[in-house]
């Protein structure tokens, strides 16, 4: 019967311990995601189109920001396609042309960060930008058997109402380029977001 005793102790401290190194952690963040794009160019042969299909349940606003350049240092500053919003379940079309980003009517002048050269190809982020706040992503810490990394879990609500927050599984996004018919599919790009990821996009 002691024998029996010990070995629930053990067993129960192992575990305890286990909790322990595992460990849980709350991130809150706005719910936002950002794609980048490495193959825009100036020149007016360039053209990209690019349909972001929004599948949450928050409307987003869009701003672009010019990451790299062959020609210069971009400042890297955030241009806001302003007054354009791309609600929930919609899809939208944003065009890049020459030093410009186009959403509907709102037009964003990349030319002080990419110039104005035919020649410049240049990087940028798209960033979609959720309304919602209070998200809480639950991170549990790798333990001594965890396989493929942390896992988590997000829980997240506006008003009392459970919502699909934006993050790079709600934000459908794929480009095309040229003004050939049909478009060449580009690929490439990358996402991350708010919720998935420790480095906030938006932040950099």
């Amino acid at each position: 019967m002691k024998k029996r005793m010990v070995y629930i102790l053990l067993l129960a401290l192992i575990l305890t311990a286990f909790a322990v190194r595992v460990g849980i952690n709350t991130v809150s963040a706005q719910d936002n995601a950002t794609y980048s794009l490495p193959f825009l160019g100036v020149h007016t042969n360039n053209v990209v189109y690019c349909f972001a299909s929004n599948m949450s349940t928050d409307n987003v606003s869009v701003g672009v920001s010019v990451m790299s350049t062959t020609s210069s240092d971009p400042s890297q500053d955030m241009a806001m396609l302003g007054g354009m919003i791309i609600y929930a379940k919609q899809t939208s079309m944003i065009t890049f042309t020459g030093a410009t980003a186009t959403l509907g009517s709102a037009v964003a002048d990349l030319s002080q960060q990419t110039g104005t050269s035919s020649g410049t190809i240049y990087g940028a982020n798209v960033s979609f930008i959720g309304q919602y706040t209070g998200v809480t992503t639950t991170v549990l810490t790798a333990g001594p058997n965890t396989v493929f990394g942390p896992q988590t879990t997000t829980t997240m609500s506006y008003q009392g109402k459970p919502t699909v927050p934006v993050n790079c599984l709600t934000i459908g996004f794929a480009c095309y380029q040229g003004t050939t018919t049909p478009k060449r599919n580009l690929v490439g790009y990358t996402c991350m977001d708010s919720i998935n990821t420790f480095i906030k996009p938006i932040s950099y």
